[in-house]
């Protein structure tokens, strides 16, 4: 017969205090939304529109480039962007998964903790109908993300190298 386990209570884990909050300045956002705009465009990259995720840690502007702007240009300015922003380093994800825009993430002036417990102590993670539940971290947006890893076919140790 195949015993159930019982998982540790979550209150073992420290208590994030802004847990959920998300420190951000709309006003620098929408800076840096136009800086984007203004960046690209002296670069000859026209975009239709820009659009802000902010996460605890990076925020993910979300451009639609104009029709027959290549994705290597936009990708090809990233140091550009970067240097332009005074920002630690950004990040073009181009193309976005399953949709027809360009990503740029840029980390956030004032980023936020995630702890474990954060995670967690979701209802979605709670409720997750997998084996062996792991929890990664918050995306963009403050969604949670876990991963099963029951039916992982392989596991990495902490040099990277295969188990």
């Amino acid at each position: 017969m195949k015993e159930m386990y019982n998982l540790p209570p979550v209150d073992l884990l420290c208590k994030s205090e802004d847990a959920g909050v998300t420190s951000f300045d709309v006003e620098e956002t929408e800076y840096i939304k136009r800086r984007i705009t203004e960046i690209l465009k002296s670069f000859g990259i026209e975009i239709c529109s820009i659009s802000a995720i902010i996460g605890p840690v990076v925020t993910l502007y979300e451009i639609t480039p104009k029709r027959g702007v290549r994705m290597s240009n936009i990708r090809g300015q990233e140091d550009d962007i970067a240097l332009s922003l005074k920002a630690l380093g950004v990040r073009v994800i181009a193309p976005m998964p399953g949709r027809g825009t360009i990503g740029i993430e840029i980390p956030n002036h004032k980023p936020c903790q995630v702890r474990l417990r954060d995670v967690v102590e979701t209802t979605e993670f709670q409720k997750a109908d997998m084996e062996l539940p792991v929890a990664v971290g918050l995306l963009c947006g403050c969604d949670r993300c876990g991963l099963g890893a029951g039916n992982t076919s392989f596991a990495l140790r902490g040099d990277g190298q295969p188990a």
